[in-house]
């Protein structure tokens, strides 16, 4: 059952109202009010369901549309951010005992405000290591781009995930918020239904999450920093940017004893 703002069931992370915390993806969380220097707002976490996989692609398209990774992969004709992310979603929302997608929604318009998807339990065995890649294994393309930090991704679930994290841990799989409600303690609500069962957690960090992922504890165990421009073939930057830049993936580990 889904829990709502007033209904006096005790679930979920702890609110205004003291409620007590679970992250059984059935028994989901209430917040009365995110933050108190914003107007007040009442929101819900809710399990997210098939009906909603549209509305979370387009939250995450609009939440990355000026993201310089994002923009370069977009000169590739193949690309598009909501296609790349509908699939994914969808196959998320078919496993919530495995992967839920808890979504905070304003409860007066119940319009969507952001999401984040957890993989709750994960283990991880050093037998699937692979060696790490490097951008020279990739054509220095848009489409190369997106191979390259896929895999390097793949490196560190397999490689070094292992050698840091105990069995079980938790791995924050995407977390996005609607532009028109960030840094309104959005992103917070959600990550906090997360931490609460104190499970070790890893998280791929891009160039704008990690402040917000090191402000919650997490600390940062691995790197790659890519030169954009590198990948861009001559194509112009953004009007807002002399260059394309460069922009660092961090690989970051959320540890209760030492976040707390």
């Amino acid at each position: 059952m889904v829990a709502a703002p007033g209904d006096g069931q005790a679930s979920g992370i702890r609110s205004a109202a003291g409620r007590s915390a679970s992250t059984n993806p059935a028994t989901i969380p209430v917040l009365d009010t995110l933050d108190d220097d914003m107007d007040s707002m009442a929101v819900t976490l809710e399990l997210a369901t098939a009906a909603d996989a549209d509305a979370l692609a387009a939250v995450h398209a609009a939440a990355f549309a000026h993201e310089p990774v994002t923009l370069l992969k977009s000169l590739s004709p193949a690309y598009n951010h909501y296609d790349q992310m509908l699939p994914a979603i969808q196959y998320w929302l078919r496993t919530p005992d495995a992967t839920p997608i808890i979504k905070a929604v304003d409860a007066e318009t119940k319009s969507l405000l952001g999401w984040v998807c957890w993989r709750l339990s994960a283990t991880a065995s050093i037998d699937g290591a692979i060696p790490e890649p490097t951008s020279q294994d990739y054509p220095q393309t848009p489409d190369g781009l997106g191979q390259f930090t896929s895999a390097h991704m793949s490196y560190w679930q397999r490689s070094l995930a292992p050698t840091l994290l105990p069995s079980p841990h938790r791995i924050l799989i995407s977390i996005t918020i609607a532009p028109a409600h960030q840094r309104a303690g959005v992103g917070s609500a959600l990550l906090a239904w997360g931490l609460r069962d104190n499970l070790p957690i890893w998280v791929h960090a891009s160039e704008v999450g990690n402040p917000f992922f090191a402000k919650h504890g997490f600390t940062e165990r691995a790197r790659v920093t890519l030169h954009l421009d590198d990948w861009a073939q001559g194509a112009s930057p953004p009007s807002t940017l002399s260059t394309w830049g460069t922009t660092t993936f961090r690989y970051m580990v959320y540890e209760p004893s030492s976040a707390q």
